[in-house]
């Protein structure tokens, strides 16, 4: 899907997001090169609680990178 995104449909970034107790997006997102951007406090409330929402994206060019 990020070579149809990048190299078909020409997006220069993609970006995707997570709540911080979701622990198995983390490495799967960053295995595919993505990056952490920023840490949005308190965003998402679930089961009783507030979570942190982490941001990940990824560039073009970083895409690219990794062939």
């Amino acid at each position: 899907m990020l070579e149809y995104a990048f190299n078909e449909r020409r997006l220069n970034n993609c970006y995707t997001g997570f709540i911080e107790n979701d622990t198995i997006y983390k490495p799967i997102f960053e295995k595919l090169g993505f990056k952490l951007e920023g840490v949005r406090r308190q965003q998402v409330f679930h089961k009783g609680k507030y979570w942190d929402e982490c941001l990940y994206g990824m560039l073009a060019e970083e895409f690219n990178s990794q062939k």
